[in-house]
Parts: structure tokens; C-alpha cells; sequence
């Protein structure tokens, strides 16, 4: 965390909010007088500060303006929202914290609330306060693409100051282009493509192809064992038989 930068910028603001609740509601008649204060009567709401409670940025470049919108959500117990003012610092040693203890260098409002197109009442908004802060990106105060710290406060009508909310965002590129490291990882070559052609599965191995014929027999299968026949013509060794 550093000193903030110092910056010259001219900002573009807009402030939306709720109308605080009435304390009670009766069906006792109401004053007729139609007569209406004009300008700021100076009637005290209270001294309670209000309370930034979110803190949003987007890229609003459009043709050729380069800008960051930034959105400040927030409320005040006491109502007096109806003019809503900021303070803005911006740090560039980026770790999500800035110093705001000094004066601001930046600041602006006051934002006027209105309600169908005409101001609210003083001391009638005190919650659903939301204010859009156009903040232009020249390169020169304030760089292109580069990442700061953005530290906000808010307000009320009477001076009081909120607590602050930082963010971190990149500038736009000059080209209205958001900023930052270019995303280089292509998600179409993430699947790792196998090595080698894994079409026909491995076979087994050795020779799968015609067995052997089995083995024959051991020894000399010639002689079987079984006696030849007889042989007519041969002697066989019986008596005489002529018939004299």
C-alpha cells in the first residue's frame, strides 16, 4: 500500500434511492397547505454517518470514450442521502488495500436524489441508495490497462462521511478493450491426443496363428503286436490227408 495517486478527472454521477419509512402511519388528517420550502431549509437530519455497504465496476468504454462505472450501494439511519457526495483514491500498488486517512484526490456531488423525476424530500432516503460514477480513463491520469486499487467513499447531505470499500479492477486498453493478460489457454487442444495408432488393439503375444500338429507317437509304431494271417500255401504241419 502507497500513497495514492493524484488525479484530475471529471466524472459523471447518478444516484437512485429508497424514500425513508414515515415512524408511524395514521389515518389523522394531514396539513392542506399547499406551500412548498424552496431550496435547502437547513433542517438537521441527525448526525449519523452513512454506511457503504457494496462496491461494484464494470468497463463502460463505448466509441471513443474510455471509462470504468462504478457502482456504490448504501444507506444513512438518519436520511439525509437525498444528496449523496464521494471521495475516490486510487493506488497502484495493487495488494487491495488503500490509505484513506488524507484528503481524498478525488471528490465529488453533490448526486441529487430524485423520485419520478423531481428531488426527494430532505432527510427522506435513507436506504437502497445507489450511486453510478462514471470515471474516465485518459491514459494520462489515470493509465490504460493497468491494475489499481480503487478505495470509495460516500457521503450524506450534511458532510458526514461513510466507511471505505476498495477494489481491485484493470483499466480499459486505449481501444475501449477490457484490460488485462490476454487469456492465451485454448480449451479446444486440452484433450491430450494419443501417440502412436491405438485403432487396433495390441494382440497377444508370440505366434496366435495355426497350432502345431500334435506329437506323435514315441518309439517305432511299425510292429503293433498283431500276428499276420495265415498263409494258405504254406505248410502248416497236418498229417496227410490224400485220399489213397
Amino acid at each position: 500500500m502507497r500513497t495514492p495517486l493524484a488525479m484530475m478527472a471529471a466524472v459523471a454521477i447518478m444516484a437512485t434511492g429508497c424514500k425513508k419509512k414515515p415512524a408511524t402511519e395514521t389515518d389523522t388528517p394531514v396539513d392542506t397547505d399547499t406551500e412548498e420550502p424552496t431550496g435547502d431549509t437547513g433542517e438537521s437530519c441527525g448526525n449519523t454517518p452513512p454506511v457503504l455497504a457494496n462496491l461494484a465496476v464494470a468497463n463502460n468504454s463505448s466509441g471513443n470514450t474510455v471509462s470504468l462505472a462504478f457502482t456504490l450501494t448504501g444507506s444513512d439511519a438518519d436520511g439525509d442521502l437525498h444528496e449523496v457526495y464521494y471521495d475516490l483514491w486510487i493506488d497502484d500498488a495493487v495488494d487491495g488495500t488503500v490509505n484513506t486517512s488524507g484528503p481524498a484526490p478525488l471528490t465529488g456531488g453533490p448526486a441529487i436524489v430524485t423520485q419520478n423525476g423531481n428531488p426527494v424530500d430532505p432527510c427522506s432516503v435513507s436506504q437502497g441508495v445507489g450511486l453510478t460514477i462514471t470515471l474516465p480513463i485518459d491514459g494520462t491520469n489515470i493509465p490504460f490497462d493497468t491494475e489499481l486499487d480503487f478505495a470509495w467513499k460516500l457521503g450524506d447531505a450534511v458532510g458526514n462521511r461513510s466507511n471505505a470499500l476498495a477494489i481491485t479492477a484493470w483499466t480499459p486498453k486505449a481501444n475501449g478493450d477490457d484490460g488485462g493478460p490476454v487469456d492465451t489457454d485454448d480449451t479446444d487442444t486440452d484433450i491430450p491426443v494419443p501417440t502412436g495408432d491405438t485403432g487396433t488393439p495390441p494382440g497377444p503375444t508370440g505366434d496366435t496363428g495355426t497350432p502345431p500338429p500334435p506329437p506323435g507317437p514315441t518309439g517305432d509304431t511299425g510292429d503293433t503286436g498283431s500276428q499276420p494271417p495265415p498263409d494258405p500255401t504254406a505248410d502248416t504241419g497236418s498229417s496227410d490227408t490224400s485220399t489213397p
